[in-house]
């Protein structure tokens, strides 16, 4: 697995103006690794995240994102559909806003093996079951029965991380995976995040603006105003940053 993204902008008309939320970035994510993109909001990292998969059909996406020798960007929507979930799983940072409040949750596990055809329903809803307890979630059997709004924030954070992980991908992107979470659960989810990376041999892209939460990356990408400002190992960037604003990140944190 290798996604190689060469000079992505991406940029949003809003009242006959241009918004430029990132500005010719590139970076790849190599079989196995994880990247962790850093950032403040609003600086573009999550929109980049969204476009590799182009999530945001009002933005104008230019530039190369070549996910296993194809580019992405130049895909159909149909095509992209089965890229979607398949072979790339992203793990968003609101479960509250990702998850559906009108169905069980075992269903919308099951609703991507049932898309893709790996499984049928019965065998599908199985399978959710399986993955509940595979994150950790006591009880699956009677959470896969609940609702969203029946389960703690933990454990919703965990469900989405079930649906992406539910088709075997080879990538994961996690946008922000722990920011509504307390410190307890917030180890535990990263914990999670890499068991899973091993078990099912994929790659993670990691969103957030938690310094802390990037010791479990191999590579650290510092975005500032939609640019790329610091790149590197993750102890080089961390314990001798030498972009300013990268700096000025890590002076702030010691408070």
């Amino acid at each position: 697995m290798t996604l190689c993204i060469e000079n992505l902008s991406v940029s949003f008309s809003i009242h006959g103006k241009k918004l430029q939320a990132v500005d010719g970035i590139s970076f790849s994510v190599q079989a196995g690794q994880t990247v962790g993109l850093v950032g403040e909001s609003g600086s573009g990292k999550s929109v980049a995240a969204q476009a590799i998969t182009r999530l945001m059909p009002s933005a104008s996406i230019s530039g190369k994102i070549v996910f296993n020798g194809v580019d992405l960007i130049n895909l159909a929507e149909k095509e992209l559909r089965q890229v979607r979930g398949r072979q790339i799983g992203h793990i968003f940072q609101d479960p509250l806003s990702a998850l559906n409040p009108t169905m069980r949750i075992g269903d919308q596990i099951a609703e991507g093996l049932i898309y893709h055809r790996l499984l049928d329903p019965k065998k599908a809803y199985a399978r959710s079951v399986e993955l509940l307890q595979l994150v950790q979630i006591a009880e699956p059997q009677l959470r896969a029965r609940q609702y969203p709004h029946e389960l703690s924030g933990g454990m919703r954070q965990r469900v989405l991380i079930a649906m992406a992980v539910a088709c075997s991908p080879q990538l994961l992107i996690a946008d922000e995976p722990t920011t509504a979470l307390d410190c307890a659960t917030t180890s535990q989810i990263l914990k999670l995040l890499k068991v899973l990376q091993s078990q099912f041999q994929s790659s993670l892209l990691l969103i957030t603006h938690d310094l802390g939460i990037l010791k479990i990356c191999d590579q650290v990408l510092v975005m500032y105003q939609g640019k790329i400002v610091e790149s590197g190992p993750v102890e080089q960037v961390l314990n001798f940053p030498s972009h300013p604003y990268t700096q000025s990140l890590m002076y702030w944190r010691q408070w």
